[in-house]
């Protein structure tokens, strides 16, 4: 490398530790020295070089105009579209020298751009935090690796480029997509990118009539013995996270190991999820359910969660209940009932709105369609009524919902929305008689006649 001084073509960028004497000319015309009270940044003032103009890159995101900012788009697939889908509001962090970085976030589009300049090398990490509305971050349990729920969210490694090289900071695309192998880092960062848009994504579909916590935390893992589930232990304060502490089979699937339950506690998490799953609508559709938990919780009180994490539990310590929510015999079956049909009304309902008939269960696009699931199905888990708050709303043989009602489910009632629907699901309700009582004094009165309610209600009796 020549040393830097006035013979130098790049005089006096190569001052800078990242230019070198023969780099191209950032400044000809300016005296911009180290004393100069402007230094670094007068460079530019009265330079020779021009740059070009903001402009649409080939990523679908503008670019700055400047070939020494880097912007871009990240980019997860879908397997139910042929169009990828942006990252929303992760960090996106830029640096030269690996020890400072510069931040920014990914805008809904997954658009990003850092406004700073870089004329050599540039690397470039995203990491799953939502820095801009504080909705969540993800972290993850990958193999042995228990630390990595402890200590940080996930991250992708360091993507490396060099301007010297030909490579284009302007337009960084950047595609997550699914790998061969579950268990590696690549799956890893996919199932963390379909985790933070699930987020983001029932946000905007809950927003007219509910809430979500803020600062979410998302655990996600290869691990068979990882369940979904949604804890909503950092959220817990006090005595009431104590007390879910010993909820290990909440947390996994009712079989989680030692270890995996330690490295679970450590991240505290509101939303576990295991990824096992290829299709994108069906691993969103689980995400869902398990964020409709977290909007019941918002709406009710942490005693209320606690208790539904002992009755987990309780269930777990019976062997004469079948796993997860036992046989609907227990006294706290009926709080079960109750969210449990919130969450697969919403997670169905909120899955479709997205995939519409791009779906991948099986059967008729349309007819088979994910809102049309709820039509068919009268009881899971053995005694959880899945399609009642959807038969509270629906208007049947009205598209979308054309799918064939049970045969055992009397359904002429109809006229109310989601936000009523969550409205009477109140901290006090722990059974579904309870909510047919408190829905009908609040709203359901003014809507239809309380023949058809009354008798939509008693189709879910056992």
């Amino acid at each position: 490398m020549d040393p830097c001084d006035t013979g130098c073509p790049n005089w006096p960028c190569c001052l800078l530790d990242e230019f070198d004497c023969d780099d191209e000319v950032c400044n000809t015309n300016s005296p911009c020295l180290p004393n100069d009270p402007n230094w670094p940044e007068c460079l530019d003032e009265g330079s020779s070089q021009t740059w070009g103009v903001p402009s649409m890159g080939t990523c679908g995101c503008p670019t700055s105009g400047d070939p020494r900012k880097p912007t871009g788009r990240i980019e997860v697939d879908d397997t139910q579209f042929s169009k990828n889908d942006g990252v929303k509001r992760v960090t996106v962090k830029g640096s030269r020298d690996r020890i400072l970085w510069t931040k920014t976030s990914t805008d809904y589009n997954g658009c990003w751009m850092i406004d700073k300049k870089y004329t050599k090398k540039f690397r470039l990490r995203i990491q799953f935090t939502d820095e801009f509305s504080d909705r969540l971050h993800v972290r993850a349990l990958r193999g042995a690796r228990l630390w990595n729920a402890q200590i940080k969210p996930v991250r992708t490694p360091a993507y490396k480029y060099n301007r010297n090289d030909g490579d284009d900071l302007e337009d960084i695309c950047i595609l997550f997509d699914q790998s061969d192998d579950v268990h590696d880092r690549q799956q890893q960062t996919y199932v963390a990118a379909v985790a933070n848009n699930s987020v983001h994504e029932y946000h905007d579909y809950i927003q007219s009539f509910g809430s979500l916590p803020d600062d979410m935390r998302i655990l996600i893992s290869d691990w068979s013995s990882m369940g979904y589930s949604a804890p909503m232990m950092h959220q817990l304060p006090g005595v009431q996270l104590v007390n879910a502490a010993f909820g290990s089979a909440f947390l996994a699937g009712l079989t989680l190991g030692p270890p995996a339950y330690f490295g679970s506690m450590a991240m505290e998490p509101d939303i576990t999820y295991r990824w096992d799953i290829t299709m994108t609508d069906r691993m969103k559709n689980i995400f869902y359910h398990e964020i409709s938990h977290a909007a019941h919780y918002d709406r009710v009180n942490t005693g209320y969660w606690e208790d539904y994490i002992d009755y987990i539990v309780e269930v777990d310590g019976d062997t004469n209940q079948p796993s997860p929510y036992g046989d609907g015999s227990l006294s706290g079956a009926g709080q079960v009932a109750v969210s449990e049909s919130w969450a697969y009304a919403q997670g169905y309902t909120v899955t479709d709105m997205r995939y519409t008939t791009n779906h991948s269960l099986p059967g008729g696009a349309t007819t088979e369609r994910w809102i049309n699931q709820l039509e068919g199905i009268r009881f899971i888990w053995g005694y959880v009524p899945m399609g009642l708050y959807h038969d509270l709303v629906d208007e049947n043989g009205v598209a979308p919902v054309t799918g064939s009602e049970h045969a055992f489910v009397n359904d002429n009632y109809t006229g109310l929305s989601y936000q009523h629907i969550l409205g009477a699901l109140d901290a006090d309700i722990y059974s579904v008689d309870q909510y047919r009582g408190r829905l009908w004094n609040e709203i359901a009165n003014s809507v239809g006649t309380q023949a058809d309610f009354d008798a939509l209600f008693l189709s879910y009796n056992q």
